[in-house]
């Protein structure tokens, strides 16, 4: 059950991720995801790694970004 429901979250939030590669970084982008129960962190921007905490969490997708538009996603 609980291996059930941690997977099906996971494939929720790899959907998001997905959809999110090429999107434009925006207030509405990051509200659009509350709105789905995700959040979204950014983990390098322009080429530059920023420092980010090791937990997984399978509602946050961490973003990389060049020029304001979304690279990299993967859930964590």
């Amino acid at each position: 059950p609980y291996t059930t429901l941690f997977r099906s979250e996971l494939v929720r939030c790899e959907k998001a991720a997905a959809e999110l590669v090429g999107e434009l970084v925006t207030p509405m982008l990051s509200q659009a995801l509350r709105d789905r129960n995700l959040s979204m962190r950014v983990v390098a921007k322009d080429g530059r790694p920023y420092l980010v905490t090791r937990d997984y969490r399978q509602d946050r997708i961490n973003i990389e970004v060049d020029k304001d538009r979304v690279v990299r996603a993967s859930c964590g």
